[in-house]
């Protein structure tokens, strides 16, 4: 039994238009408004008008909106979804993290995350030093308040939480068994090189329809929660920029830590729900899959 999934989605609703939404709601209100003269609720009901909820309005409203969403959704992936990736890795390197029966050691260095984020993969040289030194610069909202919760709570050690030993060890045997059969010997030292939980993730959905669902559900959630962390990161840098202008630094102030507190509960419940995601299509492969 094959999935069809419908042209519209629940990702278009949480991916795009709602963060679309979002984004013009939000803008909108930092344009219009001092919040330096306490007018943050008039302003908010001022942009909502119900004007702009009559016919002529609402199409284009919603047609805008879904195309910021999309534009939003191709930016995160490519700040916010990368920063992850370097710093603490892919959902699925991490939960197989205690593949070797090994308990995951606490490491000493509160900082690891950003010694990975400099350690990168191919070759190193001084552009990709330079770009993710950039990255960094731009994610100054997230990462400031990121490593004061990592120094203080090791919050990168509670977000790449991995599988316990014996079931990573389940889990690998029902997948180097798949591949096998596939005529392809996957070894441990390949988990890094070779995709190997792409044809997974398709294999899952094409014979496993009663996860897809699930499956769907948590790339809407990551992915909705990856663009706001970038929209409130966004918001940080304008109202900056609008604070240093009309030198009204001090009066912003709350609401830039209110900012980065959402930079970072929206990064923590993105990665959440991408390792669930990655969980899901493991273990739904794993309990289901019998070798030919």
């Amino acid at each position: 039994m094959r999935t069809t999934q419908n042209p519209y989605s629940v990702y278009d609703l949480l991916g795009y238009l709602i963060p679309g939404l979002l984004s013009i709601l939000g803008t909108s209100l930092m344009f219009d408004n001092d919040f330096s003269k306490g007018q943050l609720t008039a302003g908010f009901w001022k942009s909502i008008n119900i004007d702009a909820f009559s016919l002529n309005h609402i199409v284009p409203l919603l047609i805008i909106a879904y195309l910021t969403g999309h534009l939003l959704s191709y930016l995160s992936a490519m700040t916010i979804e990368k920063f992850s990736i370097w710093s603490i890795g892919y959902p699925t390197e991490y939960l197989l993290h205690n593949l070797k029966n090994k308990q995951q050691k606490k490491s000493l260095f509160k900082f690891e995350f950003l010694k990975k984020y400099y350690t990168p993969d191919k070759k190193p040289n001084f552009f990709i030093y330079v770009l993710r030194s950039l990255l960094l610069i731009l994610l100054l909202p997230l990462f400031l308040p990121l490593s004061i919760a990592s120094l203080l709570l090791n919050m990168h050690i509670t977000i790449k939480k991995p599988m316990d030993s014996y079931l990573a060890s389940y889990s690998m045997m029902k997948i180097k068994s798949y591949y096998k059969n596939e005529n392809f010997k996957l070894k441990n030292k390949f988990l890094k090189e070779f995709d190997w939980f792409r044809p997974l993730s398709h294999y899952v959905t094409e014979n496993y329809p009663q996860h897809a669902q699930k499956i769907q559900n948590y790339v809407a959630l990551y992915g909705f929660n990856r663009n706001i962390c970038l929209m409130t990161i966004s918001f940080f840098w304008f109202l900056l920029f609008k604070s240093i202008l009309e030198n009204q630094f001090l009066c912003y102030f709350p609401i830039f830590l209110v900012f980065m507190f959402l930079a970072v509960v929206f990064y923590a419940a993105f990665n959440k729900f991408f390792r669930r995601y990655s969980l899901e299509v493991i273990m739904a492969f794993s309990t289901n899959w019998k070798e030919k």
